[in-house]
């Protein structure tokens, strides 16, 4: 499996997903609605097996609501990441039951020579021990690149306006020569400003003035659309009070990061 991967992954770069049903006791309360659940169940892991074919993926155990699979990081002919399939099966399995149930994602992206066993446990363990745990319904990521630095990030997806922005930023923007060295300066600015920014976060206007400053060259202008996402990222991630203090500018990095390997360096 892992071979054939190596054909379909992003530059040698491979995903293992767990995923599990946040909620179900919810659903079988009603013990007349078994046979119904049932059957969507096994609607749903049959539509996610699909899915993750046509991405490019390997459908490793499908039962219930558990889920493990195989993807590349990134599908060119889609234009779409892991996170966009993450997204489509999750859709699909919260439109079963309505949403009273939900579906949490434990992401393990790692080089291909990293050992299979310790990405799997790391999928396992992202989902068990930061997706599933407090608000439930995430998605935890974690990325070992070929150097061995990691990073990692917890996206929650009940906060419609935080998941949107974060799939737009982490699917879209513009590919080319000079993307490494604008992701690079820009991941730098924020570092550096970081105190800045953790008070100013709160005002659309003010991140847009930091922004429209820092960024004015003319080789800034064609990522207008990606600031914009970024700015609308920024100031619903630090309006959202169930997200810790220090880890709201981590989430901002863990996706600027995913966006620079995607995009930039990718070893």
């Amino acid at each position: 499996i892992v071979d054939d991967l190596k054909r379909l992954s992003y530059k040698n770069y491979y995903c293992i997903v767990h995923a599990d049903g946040d909620n179900m006791s919810k659903v079988i309360s009603d013990k007349n609605n078994i046979e119904s659940v049932s059957k969507n169940l096994f609607q749903y892991c049959k539509e996610s097996n699909d899915m993750i074919k046509n991405f490019g993926g390997q459908t490793i155990f499908a039962g219930g609501d558990d889920l493990l699979f195989f993807a590349p990081m990134v599908n060119h002919t889609q234009s779409q990441t892991i996170f966009n399939l993450c997204d489509a099966i999750s859709k699909d399995f919260e439109n079963r039951f309505n949403g009273v149930a939900t579906l949490s994602f434990g992401v393990s992206i790692n080089y291909i020579k990293f050992p299979l066993y310790e990405a799997l446990e790391n999928s396992r363990e992202l989902l068990f021990n930061k997706a599933k745990s407090g608000r439930k319904n995430n998605i935890a990521f974690n990325i070992t690149k070929h150097s061995g630095q990691t990073f990692e990030s917890v996206i929650h997806k009940g906060n419609k306006k935080v998941y949107t922005h974060f799939l737009n930023l982490s699917s879209n923007i513009k590919d080319d020569s000079g993307v490494d060295n604008f992701l690079h300066s820009l991941h730098h600015k924020i570092d550096t400003h970081k105190t800045t920014i953790n008070q100013i976060a709160h005002k659309k206007d003010k991140l847009t003035n930091f922004f429209t400053n820092y960024f004015n060259k003319d080789v800034h202008r064609e990522y207008g659309e990606f600031f914009q996402e970024l700015i609308h990222f920024i100031y619903e991630v630090f309006k959202d009070e169930s997200i810790e203090e220090d880890e709201k500018l981590n989430i901002i990095y863990s996706t600027l990061r995913f966006v620079k390997f995607v995009k930039g360096d990718k070893q």
